[in-house]
C-alpha cells in the first residue's frame, strides 16, 4: 500500500488511555501507512499514523478512518479515486448498521431480527 495522506476532521471522543500527545488534532495533515478492518469496532477502517504510533494504547492501535477526509490532490488515477468512494461507502454503510443495532437495543426494541444483538442483551 501506498501511504497517502488525509485531514482529520473528528478529534472528539478521545478514549482515555491515549495520552494527548498521541491524539490527533482536528484540522491537522496525517499520513496514512497502514489501513484494517477493526474487528473490536464491528470490521470498520482503522488507519495507522505515521506521525503518532499508538501501538502501545491497547485496544485502541488505530484512528477510525471515519475521523479523516483523503486529501484527493494525492489520487492519480480514476481506478484509485473509485477504490476510495468504494471503501468510504463501505465503511458508512457498516457505521450505519451498527447504530441501527445500537439503537433498536437502547430503545428497548425486539431485536431478534437483527444479527449480533442477542449476543450483546445476554451480555
Amino acid at each position: 500500500m501506498m501511504p497517502f495522506r488525509v485531514l482529520c476532521l473528528i478529534d472528539s471522543a478521545k478514549p482515555e488511555n491515549i495520552p494527548n500527545n498521541k491524539w490527533v488534532k482536528k484540522n491537522s495533515v496525517y499520513t496514512v501507512v497502514q489501513v484494517d478492518r477493526l474487528h473490536l469496532s464491528g470490521g470498520t477502517l482503522g488507519y495507522k499514523l505515521y506521525e503518532l504510533n499508538i501501538d502501545d494504547c491497547f485496544p485502541y492501535t488505530y484512528f477510525g478512518a471515519w475521523r479523516f477526509a483523503v486529501i484527493a490532490d494525492q489520487l492519480d488515477t480514476e481506478e484509485e479515486v473509485e477504490e476510495l468512494i468504494d471503501n468510504l461507502l463501505e465503511e458508512a454503510n457498516a457505521r450505519k448498521e451498527i447504530e441501527i443495532r445500537e439503537n433498536a437495543l437502547l430503545d428497548g426494541r425486539n431485536t431478534q431480527h437483527i444479527p449480533g444483538a442477542i449476543y450483546k442483551e445476554r451480555w
